[in-house]
């Protein structure tokens, strides 16, 4: 210990700045260690985050696909009914039969082409607006309040594109029930 009192002054502030470096670099890694350490955290926090972020995501879409699937189903139904009443209508070779049942018949399904363009694919879609199109031009054209007496058979002779339409509805509405229901 002799050597630490024959230090000049120059020696003394050499190990006193050595000192003062030691314990920085000290701190220094102390520092960087703990903002590792806050990195690593920060990483798996923002990990978790996304995974929290993700599952919340699905859980939406699951949301919004029995949502579809249920209001879909309920469409289904509508669509069923009103195909098989209006068949019901026009499959008939009397014209006065047709008249007596489109007199009195409910063929509107009401659902917006929104819940449409929601619900059923582009397939499905065109085939459900296109046969309700149909049937209106259909009406226009042929229902009436009166007839004469052989103009009656007008609404007979041209249901045939109709009732092809309908029924076409009428089985794609069955096969998509069934899908829904496995």
């Amino acid at each position: 210990m002799e050597w630490i009192r024959n230090l000049n002054s120059s020696e003394w502030i050499s190990v006193v700045n050595a000192l003062a470096t030691l314990i920085l670099s000290f701190f220094v890694y102390k520092s960087t260690n703990k903002a590792s350490e806050a990195a690593v955290k920060t990483v798996d926090l923002t990990e978790q985050t996304f995974l929290l972020n993700q599952s919340i995501s699905d859980n939406k879409e699951e949301e919004k696909k029995m949502y579809r699937n249920s209001l879909k189903y309920q469409y289904i139904k509508v669509l069923m009914k009103r195909s098989d009443n209006i068949l019901k209508a026009i499959t008939y070779s009397d014209g006065m039969e047709i008249h007596k049942n489109l007199s009195t018949l409910e063929y509107k399904h009401y659902i917006s082409s929104e819940n449409l363009a929601l619900c059923f694919n582009e397939y499905e879609v065109k085939q459900i607006t296109d046969a309700w199109f149909v049937f209106e031009i259909y009406l226009d054209k042929y229902f009436k309040e009166t007839y004469s007496q052989d103009e009656i058979n007008i609404l007979a002779r041209h249901a045939g594109t109709s009732i092809d339409n309908f029924t076409l509805i009428y089985d794609l509405m069955i096969v998509l029930q069934k899908e829904i229901n496995h």
